[in-house]
């Protein structure tokens, strides 16, 4: 039974695991966070462009597109430049 006493799993390890998850978690939502603003800017400029009160359907339907791109952004904004700041001073402590 040694070869199972090599597979279980000790705090020590554990804990290292989850900061190297977190930390390229963080890394991954702050590059994302680069791409994911221009494209909610683009959508809602898209759709912005393309209203026609004259169709009610399609014109809710697109003032919900513009608003939720417009609350993504707004929501996840504050939460990427956090995110940001907290990598870099991550990254910083380790060096």
């Amino acid at each position: 039974m040694k070869w199972f006493t090599f597979f279980k799993k000790s705090e020590l390890n554990e804990s290292i695991i989850a900061n190297e998850v977190f930390d390229r978690n963080v890394q991954y939502i702050s590059v994302m966070s680069i791409f994911w603003i221009p494209v909610n800017l683009f959508h809602i400029i898209l759709f912005y462009l393309n209203l026609d009160p004259n169709k009610e359907i399609e014109y809710l339907w697109r003032i919900g597109i513009i608003l939720s791109h417009l609350f993504l952004m707004i929501f996840l904004s504050p939460s990427d430049l956090f995110l940001i700041t907290t990598n870099e001073t991550i990254i910083s402590g380790k060096r």
